[in-house]
């Protein structure tokens, strides 16, 4: 071959490798391994880094790597250096603007005019690992997501799903769960063929549906499903994201119920609710509201001006000013006041309301119920009225009493006098006939007195007239009296009667007469139902503070069901005609009325056939009072 053919062969040669050098898509960087400076560059790897070619080559490898992979770019470069011929990786470079470009990069040693070069070919992957970023991205999402996340191919059988997704349906492993159809994990599989429709027409489907666990136990599936399609469109398969709402929907359904349940009872006790937004105006109101106004929802506004409109004009500045109160006051408020309705008529409710304040006291909110009161204020009144007929029909009753006592006692006290003149033998010597006739009138004239004379004192203590004079009093000195009026008559049956009294303090302050009367009443009741040969006991206690007495006797005693009345008016534990026992059924009545009047209070033990203890209780120092 002539030295022409070589030059040519070689000219062309060059050619090709120029071309080759200058054409192709991956970058070719030459640098010198000692200097780690670059000599060559191709137009691809200037793209690639966005410098020119004059401005590449006046940088060196560490121009072009980033800081931190700098080091272990270095350290391949000079392992190459070292003689190892050929190296592979993957690494980010850094461009000119300061970005990123990743790229394979794939180097080895040659020697270029006896200089130890090193020639590197770039192949961009920016792209590529963008999307294994992303993908990796998506994938720790799907694979880290709370709800149950699956996918499937288009035969509908599942081909991954996530950890939430085995937890969920309950199974033990992944393994469990691929492979399965879709409809295998529903409780009804015929409900899953309308959502695959759904997803093969509009590409997504979102709804519930009674899902089923490995165990057989079942929960409300809420999913979020749509489909898979590859670069060109085509369907590939589906994707599903589920969570249980199981327990959100058991709370829904018991706020229902709650809902309904208060709604029920507002409707029967005719109380509602409402809210009023005070910065934007709005006023809402529960349904129960509505029914009180006798109106429906749509015929009413919802400004608080509207409702205003209802109440009675004769109200309506209470019912301002109570409002006016909560909100620049502070002040809650619970008021009466009356609606004028859309018929005309009137009902009258009761309100209570407060108001909730923003950080800077600003009123934002005002809260309140409603009750329609008009059948339970219609009674009151009736009852008010009623009150008050009885307090006049008493009144008149009492006025009535205190004439016809009157008008009563006066000849009742003639015939009792005239009786004793009888007696003393004013107008002539009696023979024995006559003078048991006139002992008649005199003792039956004393009782019917002395029966007009409670009657009396009853009805002033019913209109409150009665008054007690105060008095200081030696207490010795009044149950002495009693005793000494007492002994006479129980000695008449045989009776036993004692004295058996603890006094600490001998001086109290009450009403001496009401006093005397209260333990002459107590021993004379206990002498009457007392038989012959018994006995009746005054014990009790004087102490500082109160005055303790009691009466007991070991008379006919009283049953329990009786025990109960005893203090009632006009009340005879033996009310039959032939009853044994006389009285009017009005002394216990006034000893329990004196008592109280007193401050104290009486108390009764007894038992049939053995006998009773009547008691009672009051101050040693009370103060002048009426009642």
């Amino acid at each position: 071959m002539s030295d022409l053919s070589i030059e040519k062969g070689l000219l062309e040669s060059e050619d090709i490798y120029k071309a080759l050098f200058e054409g192709t898509a991956e970058g070719i960087l030459v640098a010198d391994i000692e200097t780690k400076e670059f000599l060559f560059a191709n137009p691809a790897m200037c793209k690639m880094l966005g410098y020119t070619e004059e401005e590449l080559l006046q940088k060196s490898v560490l121009d072009i790597h980033q800081k931190n992979d700098l080091k272990c770019a270095i350290s391949e470069f000079e392992s190459q250096a070292r003689g190892e011929k050929t190296l592979s990786s993957s690494r980010p470079c850094l461009r000119k603007n300061g970005t990123t470009l990743y790229a394979d990069i794939n180097t080895t040693n040659v020697l270029i005019n006896g200089r130890g070069c090193n020639v590197g070919f770039f192949t961009d992957i920016t792209e590529r690992k963008k999307i294994e970023e992303e993908l990796l991205l998506k994938n720790k999402v799907f694979e880290s997501s709370l709800s149950a996340n699956s996918t499937s191919k288009v035969d509908g059988i599942i081909n991954h799903a996530n950890a939430a997704f085995v937890e969920i349906w309950g199974y033990d492993s992944l393994e469990e769960v691929v492979g399965h159809p879709i409809p295998y994990f529903f409780v009804n599989p015929d409900d899953a063929l309308p959502i695959l429709e759904s997803l093969n027409k509009t590409g997504k489907w979102e709804g519930n549906y009674l899902a089923k666990r490995k165990d057989g136990s079942t929960f409300i599936a809420q999913s979020l499903a749509s489909v898979i399609k590859d670069e060109k469109g085509k369907l590939i398969g589906y994707h599903s994201s589920v969570i249980d709402i199981t327990e959100r929907k058991q709370m829904e359904e018991a706020l229902r119920k709650s809902e309904a349940s208060l709604a029920n009872a507002q409707r029967i006790s005719h109380l509602g609710n409402w809210d009023w937004d005070i910065v934007n105006n709005k006023l809402k109101f529960s349904e129960e509201i509505y029914h009180i106004l006798g109106m429906e929802t749509q015929e009413f506004g919802d400004t608080n001006e509207d409702f205003l409109k209802f109440v009675h004009p004769d109200d309506e500045l209470f019912v301002q000013d109570n409002i006016n109160k909560a909100i620049y006051e502070h002040k809650p408020y619970s008021i009466d006041y009356r609606l004028l309705l859309l018929d005309g008529s009137e009902c009258t409710v009761h309100e209570e309301a407060e108001v909730t304040f923003n950080e800077t006291g600003q009123a934002i909110r005002m809260f309140g119920t409603m009750q329609d009161i008009t059948i339970r204020k219609q009674v009151e009144d009736a009852m008010f009225n009623a009150k008050l007929a009885a307090e006049a029909a008493n009144k008149s009753k009492a006025e009535f009493i205190a004439n016809m006592t009157h008008e009563l006692s006066t000849p009742l006290n003639a015939v009792i006098g005239f009786s004793e003149m009888l007696l003393l033998g004013t107008f002539g010597t009696l023979n024995d006939k006559q003078t048991k006739y006139a002992n008649n009138i005199n003792s039956s004239g004393k009782h019917l007195l002395d029966v007009i004379n409670d009657i009396l004192d009853l009805s002033k203590i019913e209109a409150g007239k009665m008054e007690l004079h105060i008095n200081e009093f030696f207490v010795s000195d009044a149950i002495d009296e009693v005793e000494a009026l007492m002994i006479p008559i129980a000695s008449q049956k045989n009776i036993d009667l004692t004295c058996n009294i603890d006094i600490e303090t001998p001086i109290i302050k009450a009403d001496t007469i009401k006093f005397k009367q209260i333990l002459y009443n107590l021993v004379s009741n206990a002498i009457k139902f007392t038989e012959q040969g018994g006995f009746v006991t005054i014990g009790g206690k004087i102490s500082e503070d109160f005055v303790h007495i009691y009466v007991k006797d070991s008379g006919i005693g009283i049953s329990p069901e009786d025990q109960d009345k005893l203090f009632t008016s006009f009340f005879q534990a033996d009310s039959s005609s032939t009853r044994e026992y006389g009285g009017t059924g009005l002394s216990l009545a006034l000893i329990k009325k004196f008592v109280e009047m007193h401050g104290g209070e009486v108390w009764v033990e007894s038992e049939v056939g053995k006998g009773s203890t009547f008691g009672f209780s009051i101050p040693t120092n009370l103060e002048s009072t009426s009642f």
